[in-house]
């Protein structure tokens, strides 16, 4: 009723059965272990998986069924919470396929999110509707938020700091300590950083408080930030022979979906724990865009890039869903290595919705690069 398919064995199933029968499909096993067997006595008399297999791998049994059928081994991540302190082992030594005697399979039903399928993947999000308060009300909640992560010692990206600092100089001014003082003010008292600045004069936009000469400066600072952005855009687009102005003559689609971008897109952090902050910033989403992604795929240079199955609405969720669950493990390497770049590549890549995912962070944080990685090219 269920749709479970259920499968017996005395032998124990090889490589390529355990591919064609559930593994190709990531469907869901639950594994009976023979009686005596190494399996039994390290797990218990079974377990409910998802069968791991790297790039690689699938590349060789999707050309040739047989072809790891000389190792007896699989790697499987445990779907169950109690089942977890078997975690790695199971994903470092594997299981013994031959001490498998029982199978009950749950087929996978998303087929656009195989590994073989062509088709955009299917990216489930919920969406609930949400707006921000125009008049200014909403700084109450968005500081208390910020500030508890700071209190909780959670590392807050650059944006994320400036907003915070300009509202407790809003909300807390006589709170601020002497480190923020000297990041906000300059030797006569005034406000010298621009970032925040900017939160500052913004909300008093939003609640109606701006004198003319804060209206002006406030107009300043909306322009350097769009010229910065421009600045970055346009130091790529030399970068593969081109500039603005041929760029929106020869991709006029394109260089429209790269303007709203510049206006409206906003830095992303993915760290909801942890001292070291891990985000995306508008220059993360240059390298990865133009790079691995059909809309701004403009030019030979990065036409043979990997690019993404997803439709774009759907990229910066992935990137958010992916990102978020590395970060337990990006805080635990950058404990060790706190100047050193974390990355996910190669047989390392992450696994999501039938494809393989390539990372690399900057030293400070902020997503260096992000995409498909098709194994065709040397990682």
């Amino acid at each position: 009723m269920l749709g479970f398919k259920f499968y017996t064995s005395q032998i124990g199933f090889t490589q390529d059965q355990l591919y064609t029968l559930g593994g190709r499909d990531d469907s869901i096993f639950t594994l009976t272990f023979k009686k005596d067997t190494l399996s039994y006595k390290k797990f218990g008399e079974s377990l409910t998986v998802c069968i791991v297999y790297t790039l690689k791998e699938r590349q060789l049994l999707e050309n040739d069924i047989l072809a790891l059928n000389a190792n007896p081994y699989i790697k499987v991540k445990p779907l169950l919470p109690e089942q977890n302190n078997f975690a790695f082992t199971l994903m470092s030594e594997g299981i013994d396929t031959s001490d498998i005697i029982e199978m009950l399979v749950l087929p996978n039903r998303a087929e656009t999110n195989t590994f073989y399928s062509k088709d955009k993947r299917e990216v489930k999000v919920l969406d609930i509707p949400f707006e921000l308060d125009s008049n200014g009300s909403d700084i109450g909640w968005i500081y208390g938020f910020l500030k508890k992560l700071k209190l909780d010692g959670i590392g807050l990206m650059p944006e994320d700091e400036a907003q915070y600092l300009a509202y407790k100089l809003i909300l807390e001014n006589g709170a601020l300590t002497k480190e923020e003082k000297e990041k906000l003010f300059d030797t006569e008292g005034k406000i010298c950083n621009n970032s925040v600045s900017y939160y500052y004069l913004m909300w008093k936009k939003e609640v109606g408080a701006l004198n003319e000469k804060q209206t002006e400066q406030l107009k300043q600072l909306q322009e350097n930030r769009f010229l910065e952005r421009m600045g970055l855009a346009d130091q790529l687009l030399k970068d593969i022979g081109l500039n603005f102005k041929k760029f929106a003559s020869d991709y006029p689609k394109q260089a429209m979906f790269l303007l709203e971008k510049i206006l409206s897109f906003k830095d992303r952090s993915f760290n909801t724990n942890g001292k070291y902050p891990l985000y995306m910033n508008f220059k993360s989403f240059l390298h990865i865009y133009f790079r691995h992604t059909e809309e701004l795929n403009v030019c030979n240079q990065f036409e043979e890039r990997d690019k993404f199955q997803l439709e774009e609405k759907d990229i910066i969720t992935v990137i958010t869903h992916i990102m978020r669950e590395l970060n337990s493990e990006y805080q635990e390497y950058k404990e060790k290595n706190p100047n050193g770049r974390f990355y996910r590549r190669g047989i390392m890549a992450y696994y999501f919705n039938g494809d393989y995912y390539n990372v690399d962070v900057n030293p400070d944080g902020s997503l260096s690069t992000f995409y498909k990685g098709s194994g065709k090219k040397k990682t």
